[in-house]
């Protein structure tokens, strides 16, 4: 028997509904999801640096006891995902979630592989949401339409509904709404997962409400589902670009005499075939070859990755040595205990016993390294110009970082929308990644906690001039937010 779920006011409630997915949609007592749930909060405490940097441990607890009610009477691997999902973001941190891609084949095979799927992508602009791609073979839908309902629910409950099971630091919303962002590279996205938990398809269709451009009315259709490689398959029939990797996808081009553009679509750097290094340094090599005097930097949809990229990119920005403040690391462990190793996998095995990195501080803490400041030396080659920064909610980690740094240094003018980030810290650097025993299900754990020198807001980093898409220009192809800054570098060379 398969489930739909609905939050409603913060209790998650549950309605079965037929799936084909019965027969791997396990059954889970009562007392097995209990056991699963007092690993959950064992290894929480003991292992997560930043679990009480938005909660209190008796708030905490109080949450883990309502989970357990929820489960009173047993339910599936379905509604654990769900449950599980909940209580990992409402830890508020970006790097603490059920984590798509190191879930188990069966866990996968469920609830991320299957054949659940709405064969269209979706664009968010603002509050509204457009019909991106239609890969339906029987749709009459055309890319641009709105989208008013799936399954009689309109968009912006369907987005409020699922926002609780995404991941972000803090109160900033703006990376879970990223999060649910559709796109036709990755396969396993949070939409894509959560829409057939919360509402899903009946005898394997959606049904789709919109308004035709085209008729000038809402229609409705059912569209038949497909699994989202199917849809990716399709899409790259269409756009053989959707085959690139992250790192093919770097780009630099003059975007006019005067003008260059860097394009980073991720800094996960440790598993791209490009020489990134080379490829900045072809870059800045070929803005001072054509004198330029403006640079765009696009970070857009970029969460995050190594930190070596921003130290990289600074180098070519400024032309004496600057000093970068780095934040405070800590941990809340020094030893694996003997009885939680068989359930945590790292991918660095040095985590497992950390007493030569961390010291106690005599406060439940032990400390990697104080808040301290390094120096930044400049490249051979350095730009002296105008420098843009485009960001938005998608930037969290190392690309809030950039951020931070590019705006507090004044080395660009940011431009775009509140990053996904927090200036309060993060938590990262090395992970755990732990798997209950009884529902099957993974969950991420950050190991080390990042605090500024300095209390911080609960808040992203918001941009000196804010822009975002409009539906007119997506639609005509091109893209506002460098329309916006390119008119701004004309206003500033007159």
């Amino acid at each position: 028997m398969r489930y739909a779920t609905i939050l409603l006011l913060g209790v998650i409630v549950f309605v079965s509904t037929a799936n084909a997915s019965d027969a791997v949609n396990q059954k889970i007592s009562s007392h097995a999801f209990s056991q699963d749930l007092q690993l959950f909060g064992e290894l929480m405490k003991a292992y997560h640096p930043g679990l009480y940097r938005y909660q209190t441990e008796e708030e905490f607890d109080k949450k883990l006891e309502i989970a357990r009610q929820q489960f009173n009477s047993g339910g599936t691997t379905a509604q654990a995902f769900l449950v599980i999902s909940k209580l990992a973001a409402e830890i508020q941190c970006g790097h603490t979630f059920t984590n798509p891609f190191n879930q188990s084949q069966s866990v996968k095979d469920l609830l991320i592989d299957g054949n659940d799927k709405l064969p269209i992508l979706i664009k968010r602009i603002g509050e509204r949401f457009f019909i991106d791609q239609n890969l339906s073979s029987h749709s009459e839908a055309k890319n641009g339409d709105e989208i008013v309902a799936i399954n009689g629910h309109s968009m912006t409950k369907i987005y409020q509904s699922m926002i609780p099971y995404v991941a972000s630091d803090g109160s900033n919303f703006a990376k879970r709404y990223h999060r649910l962002d559709m796109d036709g590279f990755s396969t396993k996205q949070w939409f894509d997962i959560l829409l057939p938990l919360l509402y899903p398809p009946q005898n394997s269709q959606y049904q789709l409400s919109y308004r035709s451009r085209e008729r000038n009315k809402i229609v409705s259709e059912k569209l038949f589902t497909v699994s989202a490689i199917e849809r990716k398959n399709r899409l790259q029939k269409i756009n053989p670009l959707n085959k690139k990797t992250s790192g093919e996808r770097w780009q630099f081009k003059m975007l006019n005499s005067e003008t260059g553009y860097f394009k980073f679509h991720s800094f996960a750097t440790y598993n791209m075939k490009l020489d990134w290094k080379k490829f900045l340094d072809n870059g800045f090599q070929q803005l001072e070859n054509n004198k330029a005097k403006n640079l765009i930097i696009d970070i857009r949809g970029n969460g995050g990755g190594m930190g070596d990229v921003v130290d990289k990119i600074l180098t070519h920005l400024t032309e004496s040595t600057i000093s970068i403040t780095k934040y405070a690391e800590k941990t809340v462990y020094q030893q694996v205990a003997k009885k939680h190793k068989p359930f945590l996998g790292t991918w660095n095995d040095a985590v497992y016993d950390i007493r030569e990195w961390a010291q106690s501080n005599g406060k439940g803490e032990y400390v990697i390294n104080n808040v301290r400041r390094y120096q930044i030396q400049p490249a051979d080659i350095t730009f002296s110009g105008n420098v843009y920064l485009l960001i938005d909610g998608a930037n969290n980690s190392a690309t809030s970082t950039m951020a931070k740094e590019m705006k507090n240094n004044g080395f660009a003018t940011l431009i775009g929308e509140t990053n996904g980030g927090n200036l309060k810290g993060t938590n990262g650097g090395q992970m755990f990644f732990f798997r209950l025993p009884n529902s099957d299900i993974e969950v991420d754990i950050p190991l080390i906690a990042y605090y500024p020198e300095h209390t911080q807001p609960d808040a992203g980093i918001t941009p000196d001039i804010f822009a975002e898409q409009s539906f007119e220009d997506w639609l005509a192809g091109k893209d506002s937010v460098i329309e916006l800054t390119l008119e701004k570098i004309a206003t500033r060379n007159q």
